[in-house]
């Protein structure tokens, strides 16, 4: 399927960040927030077969696992770095009351010895009923690793090597395919 080999691109535009291609792209297009992806701003100026690399966007987004290094490439609200979604969507009140909406994972914390102490910052104080999502947020994120003698990284949660292929990335189009009915 098309898209399956479409996916690979999304995958390599992360993997291969040093590669003359990948630098001419993000030159072109524009780096996201954290640089993991070109700008989705760029895409009305975009070739067709950019387009339809990005159009595998989404789906690629589903089989990728974040490994935390320093947190300094990942934003804390919009990747999936904790857990299966962001915290964007999982904590939208707090979201909203974040100081800074696209912060990274390493501004959001300090070290005191060992201890990492979390404080994704408010606008304002927490309102009560705001208090339990912030809670469960904390919940979250309190037992999450951070090396910061690690850069991030990405790693491919379908196949068991942890790198992307054509075949472990048509698991992600099952549910389109299953609803093709093609008779002769």
């Amino acid at each position: 399927m098309n898209h399956a080999l479409l996916g690979k691109w999304p995958w390599r535009l992360q993997t291969e960040k040093g590669a003359l291609w990948n630098r001419l792209i993000k030159s072109k297009y524009g780096r996201s927030e954290g640089g993991w992806w070109t700008k989705d701003s760029s895409v009305y100026r975009a070739s067709a077969v950019w387009k339809g690399i990005l159009s595998s966007k989404s789906e690629v987004i589903k089989g990728i696992g974040i490994i935390i290094g320093k947190g300094d490439n990942m934003c804390f609200w919009e990747d999936i770095w904790v857990g299966d979604s962001t915290l964007k969507r999982d904590f939208p009140n707090i979201f909203r009351l974040s100081t800074n909406q696209s912060i990274h994972v390493a501004d959001c914390f300090s070290t005191t010895g060992c201890q990492i102490v979390w404080n994704p910052m408010c606008r304002r104080n927490l309102l009560d009923w705001e208090i339990d999502e912030y809670a469960a947020l904390q919940r979250r994120i309190i037992g999450c690793k951070i090396d910061q003698d690690k850069e991030d990284s990405l790693h491919w949660r379908i196949d068991k090597s942890g790198s992307f292929t054509g075949d472990s990335s048509l698991s992600l189009y099952q549910p389109y395919l299953d609803r093709i009915s093609v008779s002769f």
